[in-house]
């Protein structure tokens, strides 16, 4: 907030149509402060969320990997999924007496090898669902407090996800998008 008497000399020397270098000092200072707060009060905390990180094929699907840092070894995880494909697959799928057998794993670096598994990401209540809007089928998964790095250096990490359709006994693996952490 600018001070009685600064405001009275900026509105003095517009009023008048003179703007003295005192007054366009003063009026740059003023700005000056007036951007310094405006960014304060918009930076992001020191704990965003990380990502979207996604792997896509259009009109096929979308896989997306958020991370938000709750330490500096652990994340919140979060992997959003939609399959895009006719309401009537998505129906039979999530209709199979698995459910389509949906989920999600962490994995570390570039290969979804065993040593470099680094655990799974819980579905969320309600998901996966079908959809008609588009169609396909959706699902979100969440995994507080998730220990992703286990070296001393950085590493890649990134999700799959996987469902089951029961009518062709067939498996389906999408990934995200890697990030290092």
């Amino acid at each position: 907030m600018l001070s009685t008497g600064v405001r009275s000399t900026i509105v003095a020397a517009l009023v008048s149509g003179v703007a003295t270098r005192r007054t366009r000092i003063v009026g740059a200072v003023a700005a000056l402060l007036m951007s310094a707060g405006l960014l304060t009060a918009t930076a992001a905390p020191a704990s965003a969320a990380i990502g979207p990180f996604c792997g896509y094929k259009v009109n096929v699907y979308n896989a997306c990997l958020w991370l938000d840092p709750t330490n500096e070894v652990s994340y919140n995880v979060q992997v959003g999924f939609d399959r895009y494909m006719s309401k009537a697959d998505a129906d039979a799928i999530l209709g199979c007496p698995d459910g389509g057998a949906m989920f999600a794993a962490m994995w570390r670096d570039s290969s979804a090898s065993s040593s470099n598994f680094r655990g799974y990401v819980a579905l969320r209540p309600g998901s996966p669902v079908a959809g008609d809007n588009p169609p396909g089928i959706f699902a979100d998964f969440f995994q507080p407090n998730m220990y992703l790095n286990r070296g001393t250096g950085q590493e890649r990490v990134f999700a799959e996800v996987t469902y089951h359709d029961c009518r062709y006994d067939e498996w389906f693996t999408y990934a995200t998008g890697s990030i290092t952490v």
